[in-house]
């Protein structure tokens, strides 16, 4: 097998996680409607009384717990996402002698990447991605709208 095949063949290995991470966080995101809607219905009936703090405790609790699982979810797929960069970097630079570093491949990918590195993705993906922020800042400006209207 030639190493533009081996390239290829790992390259392919990062878009098919890259789109199983995506569904993943889809996924996320409906467990966390799924798990606020239950606390919000619980409180809602008549059978648990409302008392502010620990309703809103609970759903705040809910909501970081799902934001933070997504964070990790979102940064896992950007480490893939810089890895098939640099793999496609080298297919289109390819010559003949050129072998395939030993980071490139898909099973190595993330040792390569130190703690801080991955640290520091995971807080570019819980405060940088827009649409993780505006999710669960809609679920938390929902539960204190819930808390204050019951």
């Amino acid at each position: 097998m030639e190493q533009i095949d081996i390239a290829q063949k790992q390259l392919d290995q990062f878009y098919s996680s890259i789109s199983d991470g995506r569904k993943i966080i889809n996924d996320v995101r409906k467990w966390a409607l799924t798990v606020w809607l239950a606390i919000v219905i619980a409180f809602a009936s008549d059978k648990i009384p409302i008392e502010s703090n620990p309703t809103l405790f609970a759903l705040i609790v809910s909501i970081i717990f799902f934001w933070l699982l997504e964070g990790l979810q979102f940064a896992s797929i950007r480490i893939d996402q810089l890895k098939a960069a640099k793999l496609e970097e080298f297919i289109a630079n390819y010559s003949e002698s050129d072998v395939v570093p030993l980071n490139y491949y898909y099973r190595s990918s993330y040792d390569s990447f130190t703690y801080t590195d991955k640290i520091k993705l995971l807080i570019k993906a819980l405060f940088l991605s827009s649409m993780l922020v505006v999710f669960y800042l809609a679920l938390a400006s929902l539960s204190f709208l819930f808390i204050y209207l019951f």
